[in-house]
């Protein structure tokens, strides 16, 4: 047998396997198994009492519902109070914050992130008709319950 012939022998076998793997790799596959859906019954099924008079019933059923579960309340109120009356003291300006923009027809109050060591909030009022204004900017951190230790240490800038 000469060079040639087995050459091509081989390249007929070669060509053989690779249409058989490509006729098994596209058959067909079985379809995946659908999942099953789980129900859950809201109401519990019972069984009704047979009437004795009237017309005939033949089956009857129920219904009474589930009882039904109350989540546990996990705030803790005390542990609360004691943390915004920390962040009264130590950081009012996260307390002002937390409550601008705040305005009325004679300032408006905002506050930006300062990003400095360990950062702040610097609080800026605007709008000032009078110098009485200051007094009423006062009175609105009073009333929020920070002390005067805390509003000196506030960073306000009065336009």
């Amino acid at each position: 047998m000469s060079i040639q012939k087995k050459i091509l022998a081989i390249g007929a076998g070669l060509l053989a396997i690779l249409l058989v793997t490509l006729a098994y790799l596209s058959r067909p596959t079985s379809p995946a198994p659908i999942p099953k859906i789980s129900t859950v019954p809201t109401q519990v099924p019972t069984e009704a009492p047979t009437p004795t008079d009237g017309p005939q019933i033949t089956s009857s059923l129920i219904f009474e519902p589930l009882p039904t579960i109350i989540p546990k309340d996990t705030f803790d109120k005390k542990l609360h109070d004691a943390l915004k009356q920390e962040e009264l003291t130590n950081r009012p300006d996260i307390t002002i914050s937390n409550l601008t923009p705040y305005s009325t027809d004679r300032f408006i109050v905002t506050t930006d992130f300062v990003d400095e060591q360990g950062g702040y909030f610097a609080i800026t009022v605007s709008k000032v008709v009078e110098e009485d204004v200051k007094n009423e900017v006062n009175e609105w951190f009073k009333s929020l319950g920070l002390t005067d230790q805390a509003i000196a240490r506030l960073k306000v800038t009065y336009r």
